[in-house]
């Protein structure tokens, strides 16, 4: 890729504790460094990065995270070949506004036995005031 008129390649560095699956957007690669260190790449079918630009890169992970906490912040781009690093700002600090909400069971069941639902904010409310064993079930509670 061509970064204001110089081939380079950009490097994305991020930790994730499952395995990432799938790319639904941009050509790029991934590939799993260490642990649960991945790095994201570009392709060469990668079209040129204007500078002051941003690119969304959207992805799937494997099996299941149980919390917006499971995807770690504050990844990094380096150039390729280059010792400095530079924090990827949409990921910066701890409140994990670049992770989409959770919105399909299918990214929170651990299987098809699994029958925990995320409590709602109206659920938490009861499970305070009224005691967490009042929930029978998300949206069902016994008083008494």
């Amino acid at each position: 890729m061509t970064y204001d008129g110089i081939e380079t390649c950009l490097l994305v560095y991020l930790f994730l504790r499952l395995p990432i699956t799938e790319r639904l957007s941009v050509p790029t690669q991934v590939e799993h460094v260490n642990g649960n260190l991945h790095r994201v790449s570009p392709t060469t079918c990668f079209s040129d990065l204007p500078p002051g630009s941003t690119l969304q890169v959207d992805f799937e992970a494997e099996l299941f995270i149980v919390s917006r906490t499971d995807v770690l912040p504050n990844w990094y781009v380096v150039e390729a070949g280059c010792a400095l690093a530079l924090i990827v700002s949409s990921t910066a600090g701890y409140n994990r506004a670049f992770v989409r909400p959770f919105t399909k069971p299918v990214q929170w069941k651990t299987g098809a036995t699994d029958t925990y639902n995320p409590l709602s904010p109206e659920d938490r409310y009861t499970c305070i005031s009224v005691g967490a064993s009042a929930v029978k079930e998300p949206g069902h509670f016994e008083v008494g």
